[in-house]
């Protein structure tokens, strides 16, 4: 039997321990997120301003997910309610961002749009096409 024609008994135990190597690896950042997100509540709750201001900033910058994986309830929260919103349906129609350019986000969807797939991620039917 040859690689290609490996079965799924064969396959299965390969994938799975592919996919808790990549847990493993991203488990160091989703800590430091953990600690970052932990520091800002300790920020917020002594009151102390600039901290908050700070870390608001910087925090408000991140991805989405990469926010819900650092522990912010409300980023998993709105994540989810995206996911739901989107499931199975195409990308929405891109609209620019507050300067006027296209962020990631909107510029993956107009590319989605113009049947442009190499940056859509595995959700979108036309990935792999």
């Amino acid at each position: 039997m040859t690689a290609r024609h490996a079965t799924t008994a064969q396959t299965m135990p390969a994938l799975m321990a592919t996919i808790n190597e990549l847990r493993a690896l991203n488990q160091p950042l989703v800590e430091a997120l953990q600690r970052i997100h932990g520091d800002m509540e300790t920020a917020r709750s002594g009151g102390d301003e600039w901290a908050m201001e700070w870390f608001g900033d910087m925090w408000s910058s991140l991805p989405l997910a990469v926010r819900a994986a650092g522990g912010d309830e409300d980023a998993a929260n709105e994540l989810a309610d995206l996911t739901r919103a989107t499931e199975g349906a195409a990308c929405s129609t891109p609209n620019p961002c507050e300067d006027g350019e296209l962020c990631d986000r909107h510029e993956r969807e107009q590319a989605h749009t113009d049947e442009e797939h190499a940056l859509c991620g595995p959700e979108c039917a036309g990935a792999g096409a």
